[in-house]
């Protein structure tokens, strides 16, 4: 709860769960895609800043996340 965490990449699969008032934020220089679904509740924010707005983000399985989403430098 109330946790904050920056990462420069994700692989793999799994979920990331995030708990309430928690901000969880992909940060790196280039296109993503996410395999790993991300579920948490609406006091939770996913971030992702993939450095440059010709980067892609793709999601490679639904998600069931009820948080904010944020997408920053990515097209």
């Amino acid at each position: 709860m109330g946790v904050s965490q920056t990462v420069g990449g994700l692989e793999g699969t799994g979920t990331v769960s995030l708990g309430s008032g928690s901000a969880f934020t992909l940060s790196q220089n280039g296109a993503a895609s996410l395999e790993t679904a991300v579920a948490g509740d609406a006091n939770s924010t996913f971030t992702v800043n993939l450095g440059n707005s010709n980067n892609v983000l793709t999601f490679e399985n639904r998600t069931g996340y009820n948080g904010k989403f944020v997408l920053q430098n990515a097209w």
